[in-house]
């Protein structure tokens, strides 16, 4: 019985030692630069949250929000990927919200000045992680204006942009 014990608490205690370095995947070269993004966000989220266009943000999702921050898992992925198909630079497609797509080239390619873009859109994806409210509109033209998900992302960019902090992305490879 006490070996039993002794095992199941070693597999939970490995599992929060691999948890520590935040979960990336296929990011290839580009990993240093989602890194850098989410790491960007995670000192500034009080700042973005507390910008008057996402007034709306309930408490809750909020404080999942920035759990979602440092714990999600963010896949990089290219061209070709049904992903990363119809010009989207980000989706999230995980049953129990725990993993974002992030198309790093198609950001890359539309965006020659493509850090703040990054970080907008890993928010995004990451408000869609926490169950953020989005409106009826989400991803229809002019739809984004009221939406709290796309409000989310563009807080950060704009926050990003001001602080001088925009400049190119590696290539993925």
């Amino acid at each position: 019985m006490k070996l039993k014990f002794f095992g199941i608490l070693f597999l939970m205690l490995m599992g929060t030692e691999a948890m520590a370095d935040r979960p990336y995947k296929n990011c290839g070269n580009g990993k240093a630069e989602v890194k850098a993004a989410r790491e960007w966000l995670e000192l500034n989220i009080n700042e973005i949250l507390d910008t008057p266009t996402i007034s709306g943000l309930r408490r809750g999702e909020k404080r999942r929000l920035k759990r979602k921050l440092k714990n999600g898992l963010l896949i990089c992925k290219g061209p070709g990927t049904k992903a990363c198909s119809k010009d989207r630079i980000g989706v999230m497609r995980h049953p129990f919200r725990r993993k974002a797509i992030i198309c790093y080239d198609a950001i890359r390619r539309y965006y020659s000045q493509a850090f703040c873009a990054l970080a907008g859109t890993i928010l995004h994806e990451t408000a869609h992680m926490a169950g953020v409210r989005k409106g009826r509109t989400h991803n229809k033209p002019n739809g984004t204006r009221t939406d709290l998900v796309y409000k989310t992302g563009y807080a950060a960019e704009s926050l990003c942009a001001s602080q001088g902090l925009d400049r190119a992305i590696v290539e993925r490879k």
